[in-house]
């Protein structure tokens, strides 16, 4: 059932049925690298895409409480506030529900007595200080590479005990919540969607469709739009927020609409001495009527795959680039014959786009590192690109001479796509 909220324009949600909202995680003992897979265990990551993002909450729950210390701590959060110049920052701020707009400091002494008083510190962008390969810089990565959504932040929370950050409210983004220390008291109501977050009064709310505790090691996922209030136990509670910001529908027809609006109808300037005058409205709206009508028309006759490859370039701009041992790669003083071995640092993180027109292929990586080329080495670029572990540069595409060969590995290892593999024994992409 939907029902229209006019004070709030947004639309409420209330599904017929809901998929098992609390698992429990499977055991993760020996394992010491964390990615997505492992995090949302035992819920596959696909049943995940296809049953609960964008749509439901998701608890799953652990039996270790420091299930997650090898990502953060509280110690460590507290060596960034030690940075110079860093409480200065409009990332690191103080918050209550009794004073929800976010609050600068100008010292630790007045943190810490303002957090006696019961308001949490919120560190945003908690990228910022973390190391390229700090764990948890790895997992939020590793993330956005699964869901192709932009990653908004990183964001940590500290809260005294029996204190509340902020009342019942709904983000306008998709959240992970990582419980590290300390548990919390969770009540989910019902959700909207919205483009904005939004905050409740108790009397604007019915009574929560769910409430639990959140404990060391356990991980919620709640989609942009769930309302929810959080109250911490009689314990000082650290959790981590992993931000993604979901791209949209309506960020597809911002594109369409910008491709269109090239047209020359477009860009032509409003009439003069126009605007104020009291026939402005009809005269106005009159020709921008006519003008629409181009616009639906102009759109329908665009090419979907131009605003999909948009939004795709976006995308791949904004994720990290590689992170591996390569600096050194480019500035060997060898040669690259065709034994050379190498190895693609790219992990299905790049995109391939062709020009008919201009024949020529566009190679981009994560981060916007970028090489185009002739279109006629596509075929070698895709088959390349595709080997899981080491090669030896005689295995690219047969079509190719062995000289291009050669120079196609030497531009990718330049680029930063590829890089020598460690003197190893052979793989099986390896010929014997």
């Amino acid at each position: 059932m939907t029902t229209i909220d006019k004070t709030y324009q947004y639309r409420r949600e209330e599904p017929d049925s809901r998929p098992p909202f609390e698992f429990q995680a499977q055991s993760s003992q020996g394992q010491q690298s964390w990615n997505f897979e492992r995090l949302l265990s035992p819920v596959s990551v696909q049943t995940f895409i296809d049953t609960y993002w964008g749509k439901f909450p998701l608890l799953i729950r652990s039996n270790c409480a420091n299930n997650f210390a090898n990502l953060t701590s509280i110690a460590e959060v507290e060596s960034y506030l030690s940075l110079k110049g860093v409480l200065e920052d409009q990332t690191v701020v103080l918050r209550s529900r009794d004073r929800p707009m976010r609050r600068k400091f100008e010292s630790l002494s007045e943190m810490y007595e303002d957090m006696q008083q019961g308001s949490s510190l919120q560190l945003r962008e908690m990228e910022r200080f973390l190391a390229p390969t700090a764990p948890l810089r790895l997992l939020f990565n590793d993330m956005i590479r699964v869901l192709q959504h932009p990653g908004d932040s990183i964001s940590c929370f500290i809260t005294p005990p029996n204190c509340e950050l902020l009342g019942p409210h709904h983000d306008e983004t998709e959240i992970f919540t990582l419980q590290i220390t300390g548990s919390k008291r969770w009540k989910l109501f019902h959700r909207v969607t919205a483009q904005e977050p939004g905050t409740y009064t108790d009397d604007e709310l019915d009574a929560p469709a769910c409430e639990f505790t959140l404990n060391p090691g356990d991980i919620l996922y709640h989609p942009r739009g769930q309302i929810h209030e959080v109250v911490s136990e009689n314990n000082t509670a650290y959790s981590i927020t992993f931000v993604i910001r979901p791209l949209t529908w309506h960020k597809l027809l911002d594109e369409a609409v910008k491709t269109a609006g090239r047209q020359v109808e477009f860009i032509e300037q409003l009439p003069a001495g126009l605007l104020l005058q009291p026939n402005a409205p009809q005269h106005i709206a009159k020709v921008f009527e006519e003008k629409l009508t181009h616009l639906v028309t102009h759109i329908a006759d665009c090419n979907a795959n131009d605003f999909i490859q948009n939004l795709s370039k976006e995308l791949i701009y904004n994720l990290p680039s590689p992170i591996g041992s390569h600096l050194e790669a480019p500035l060997k003083q060898v040669p690259l014959t065709l034994e050379s071995r190498l190895i693609s640092r790219v992990n299905d993180q790049y995109l391939l786009t062709t020009d008919e027109q201009t024949e020529k292929v566009l190679l981009t990586l994560a981060g916007g590192a970028s090489l185009r080329m002739p279109l006629s080495l596509k075929s070698a670029l895709d088959e390349l690109l595709s080997f899981r572990g080491p090669f030896q540069i005689r295995q690219i595409d047969d079509a190719l001479s062995d000289n291009s060969k050669c120079i196609l590995a030497k531009k990718l290892l330049n680029l930063g796509a590829i890089t020598f593999a460690q003197k190893k024994a052979l793989t099986q992409n390896e010929p014997t």
